[in-house]
């Protein structure tokens, strides 16, 4: 009985982290797209500086950026997987049994 009361609190540990992270990057996209959709649809002839054409692009592709950074802050295998990529770990023999979890 304790161990299935002890899976239960794990997996509601997980699942409240993994919406806690998809709060965070739904709040991310909708800051970083706001801009982009209100110029968007409310645009009747009205001519933007250039700046601010670049800076709503900008936050556009912005948001692209931070989905990795917000998933490595919240997830530590993540930032494993990503280190092994980026390191060219992965090309090693053996690569293949490499714990990230």
């Amino acid at each position: 009985v304790k161990l299935q009361s002890s899976v239960t609190v794990t997996v509601k540990k997980s699942e409240l982290k993994a919406a806690r992270t998809l709060g965070v990057v739904v709040a991310v996209f909708i800051m970083c797209y706001c801009p982009f959709y209100c110029v968007s649809l409310s645009r009747s002839d009205i001519t933007m500086a250039s700046s601010t054409n670049t800076f709503i692009n900008f936050l556009v592709l912005l948001n692209s950026c931070l989905n990795p950074v917000i998933y490595a802050f919240f997830y530590p295998w993540f930032r494993k997987s990503v280190k092994l990529i980026v390191t060219l770990e992965m090309l090693r023999p053996h690569s293949c049994e490499a714990c990230v979890l």
